[in-house]
């Protein structure tokens, strides 16, 4: 089976610091064909494309059952963020907001 069609949509680095960064960031922006069907695999191929490894990124969601499973699945680090307060007995980082997810792992880094 061919894997699914991924292009890129954007591309770019995030100045650092910044209210969102603590230091310099990738945006990477991809459309990949079958998106939903298979998650880790599309989680998968990002890193591949960008020369990442699961071990030094975080996947941000904000739908449990897709983002947090399908991060877990790729065996990538899930955060959810959880802007409306709705998901309160999860296993993994759940933050309100980006600035909120900076300072929860500028907080891990630092202890």
């Amino acid at each position: 089976m061919a894997p699914p069609r991924a292009d890129l949509v954007e591309l770019r680095v995030l100045d650092g610091p910044n209210l969102y960064f603590p230091r310099p960031a990738v945006k990477l922006t991809i459309a990949v064909g079958g998106w939903l069907d298979v998650p880790e695999e599309r989680l998968k191929t990002a890193l591949e494309r960008v020369g990442a490894t699961a071990d030094r990124t975080v996947h941000v969601g904000d739908l449990f059952h897709v983002d947090v499973v399908g991060a877990r699945a790729a065996g990538i680090r899930p955060v959810l963020l959880d802007v409306a307060d709705l998901y309160h007995d999860v296993d993994c980082l759940r933050v309100p907001s980006l600035p909120a997810l900076v300072d929860a792992l500028q907080e891990e880094t630092s202890t």
